[in-house]
């Protein structure tokens, strides 16, 4: 982990004046209509990164700015499409809470919404980028983890047996035993004792298997 508790005062300390309450709906405008990283994963990463931060000893809710970087981390989807949208999300975050937070804590923000994809390999520029990544990852659920990587391919318009097979190949490219997902700092401690049989059943997965889930069978 990084120095959390300094991090945190700076972003505490960072806050405009001026009322947050407003900044989900700043966010939504940009997930309707976005499919797999619309408004319900929003949502779903922000439950998820307030049970992440109950593990720390200070200041176990979300702050603000926390609150705003998951929020943005998938805001430029819906403008400028899914290729590097971690980057169209940092700009849009940026733009979208210039007047809401000081220049250090809304650098903090970017940083975080810049480095969230699960294919960062680089260092992280604060604990903020540990946690919006390991937020924005499914908890280690089998069910919904291969629905979501079926979604996409209904989002792209795809015929049913590619939706299933590039599920497939995902699932295990990504989130098998020897798959490049990072499993950040919050979510290995958070999730420790259920990822290994994650990763496990991932490795195990079938086409038959995504029918059955996706599909009720």
């Amino acid at each position: 982990m990084y120095k959390a508790a300094h991090l945190l005062a700076i972003a505490t300390r960072g806050l405009s004046k001026r009322a947050t309450d407003d900044i989900e709906d700043l966010a939504t405008k940009y997930y309707e209509p976005v499919g797999a990283h619309g408004m319900p994963h929003i949502r779903n990463a922000l439950a998820h990164a307030n049970q992440l931060v109950s593990i720390r000893k200070s200041n176990p809710t979300l702050t603000d700015a926390e609150r705003a970087a998951v929020l943005f981390h998938d805001s430029g989807i819906r403008d400028y499409g899914r290729a590097k949208h971690e980057l169209s999300s940092a700009r849009v975050a940026r733009r979208e809470l210039k007047n809401r937070f000081d220049p250090a804590t809304l650098k903090q923000i970017a940083r975080a919404v810049a480095e969230h994809r699960a294919s960062y390999k680089g260092k992280y520029y604060s604990d903020m980028s540990d946690l919006v990544s390991s937020a924005d990852l499914n908890p280690p659920d089998l069910a919904n983890t291969i629905k979501r990587s079926y979604q996409y391919g209904v989002d792209e318009g795809w015929p049913e047996e590619r939706r299933l097979q590039n599920a497939v190949y995902t699932l295990k490219k990504k989130y098998g035993t020897k798959g490049y997902a990072r499993f950040p700092a919050y979510y290995t401690a958070y999730h420790k004792p259920e990822l290994k049989k994650f990763r496990e059943a991932i490795d195990k997965i079938t086409i038959g298997d995504v029918r059955n889930i996706v599909h009720g069978q």
